[in-house]
């Protein structure tokens, strides 16, 4: 008996400790999954390389995301794009491209994301060159951004219309500013006695066009190596036309074309390509006046 009641008592001891602790113990709150709230962000667009980038991103403001798929410090005629340059053009509405060969690595993310792809030529008078290939380097005109901005403009106008007057009075601004910086050198050019130049890489063709500037030979014509024979041709040519000035860029400094310039008595001068992101972050229209300052004040 005795060990009947010392049973119980024992039990209801534990009774009342489960009591106590399921009284004194709060429940689990239940977990409030709240719904995610997708918000919609900027339209996007991709482009090729700097030039493009930097006249979009003036022409649209803070009204559409520009994204660059070049890497900075990358030459767009090398470059080969992997997953990352894809993810970065990821949701992209259109690619904004150059075309005839300075970009065709732009066809690949264009074929992966299956977005359309535009090049910006509409409208340019583009340079042939002897083996009836085209110069691509037509970005590097003041004439021919204004043409270019005109036909950015009008894509944008056509993908965003509730956008269409911004986008104009953006253009416009552009457009002045342009033509006054075109001015402004075509008058500093007609001081300039000596217009004979020569280049490491084929790119100015169109700037030479625009202010006079005749341009004895390269020593990569038409973007390849220069052939022995073109190579006497260019010597001549720059004792001929008392060439003082062999143009290059940034990303082709090296011993050989120093050595070239010291043994025929020129003086290197480097300009930008604007087809990579600098360090400075100029936009296009900045970074083409300190080229033609550079110019101007070599050729002086």
């Amino acid at each position: 008996m005795n060990r009947s009641i010392l049973l119980l008592g024992g039990m209801g001891i534990i009774i009342l400790v489960l009591l106590y602790i399921y009284v004194s113990v709060p429940s689990p709150k239940k977990r409030i999954v709240k719904p995610k709230v997708i918000t919609a962000g900027r339209p996007k667009i991709s482009t090729t390389i700097y030039s493009i980038y930097s006249l979009t991103k003036l022409l649209v403001g803070d009204k559409v995301e520009v994204v660059l798929l070049l890497p900075s410090g990358v030459d767009t005629h090398h470059f080969e794009p992997g997953p990352a340059t894809i993810e970065n053009a990821q949701n992209s509405r259109l690619i904004l491209s150059i075309g005839h060969g300075i970009d065709p690595w732009a066809n690949k993310v264009s074929q992966a994301l299956n977005i359309k792809i535009l090049p910006t030529d509409q409208g340019i008078s583009l340079i042939q060159y002897e083996d009836k290939t085209t110069d691509p380097h037509y970005f590097l005109s003041l004439k021919n951004m204004a043409i270019m901005a005109t036909f950015i403009t009008s894509i944008l106008q056509s993908e965003f219309p509730s956008d269409t007057q911004f986008f104009q009075l953006r253009s416009n601004e552009i457009q002045t500013r342009l033509k006054n910086l075109d001015t402004e050198i075509t008058e500093q050019m007609k001081k300039v006695e000596n217009k004979n130049i020569a280049t490491l890489h084929d790119a100015w063709g169109y700037l030479a066009r625009d202010y006079g500037i005749n341009i004895v030979g390269s020593l990569e014509p038409e973007g390849r190596d220069i052939t022995p024979k073109e190579l006497v041709s260019l010597l001549e040519s720059i004792k001929k036309y008392n060439v003082k000035v062999v143009f290059s860029q940034p990303a082709y400094v090296g011993a050989t074309l120093e050595k070239f310039a010291r043994e025929n008595g020129l003086q290197v001068v480097y300009i930008s390509p604007i087809e990579s992101q600098g360090s400075r972050n100029d936009d296009v229209i900045r970074i083409f006046e300190n080229n033609m300052q550079t110019i101007i004040k070599a050729l002086h």
